[in-house]
């Protein structure tokens, strides 16, 4: 005779090893794949950085060094000519008088510092100086490759040696950069390479 009631036995223990086994590998599944698109979008958005804030702090400092000029005080435009230094004085937008510029690598990152012209002690005093982090990873001193290059007047960057290091103010004429960035949070080693040159008009 058939059961007039149904079976109330409830799940196994197997139904339910089974079933938690299927969700366990469905959530290790998603988790990898949310976390595979998270390092794609992470790798993406560092490479993205890399070449566009490359580019413009090269670009930046192409223009500053053009507008190079005497300081307030009547100094040579030129202050200083190292492999990963440089302090010009120039026109900015911003101040009314001619600035002193600053570019230094400091192992992985470039800064940039700006001192104004000071009209109560007439000079570039160091007290006013303003101090920004250009850019981060940059890898020229684990390449050995300089930051910044200088050339006599006349020279080419292609047909002529640079001149040694730290520079004469006096000799310069031409002025190459070449920043070299490598993302961080990245799979490969690829870097990006922003250039520039600049002859100066001194």
């Amino acid at each position: 005779m058939a059961h007039m009631f149904p079976d109330k036995r409830g799940v196994t223990l197997i139904e339910l090893l089974v079933t938690i086994s299927i969700s366990a590998v469905l959530t290790l599944l998603v988790v990898q794949f949310f976390s595979s698109t998270l390092k794609h979008s992470t790798t993406v958005s560092a490479h993205l950085d890399a070449a566009y804030y490359g580019k413009k702090i090269v670009a930046n400092t192409q223009q500053e060094l053009h507008r190079n000029t005497q300081s307030a005080a009547g100094e040579y435009p030129i202050v200083l000519a190292d492999d990963n230094e440089v302090i010009f004085f120039t026109n900015l937008p911003t101040f009314s008088e001619t600035v002193q510029v600053r570019y230094w690598l400091d192992n992985t990152t470039l800064y940039k510092s700006i001192t104004p012209f000071s009209e109560v002690t007439t000079s570039y005093d160091p007290a006013n100086t303003i101090t920004t982090t250009a850019i981060e990873d940059c890898v020229n001193i684990a390449e050995n490759t300089p930051l910044f290059s200088f050339y006599g007047r006349q020279e080419h960057v292609y047909t002529s040696s640079a001149l040694q290091t730290p520079a004469v103010p006096t000799d310069i004429g031409l002025v190459t950069m070449t920043l070299i960035i490598q993302p961080q949070d990245t799979v490969t080693e690829n870097h990006f390479t922003h250039t520039m040159h600049v002859v100066l008009n001194i």
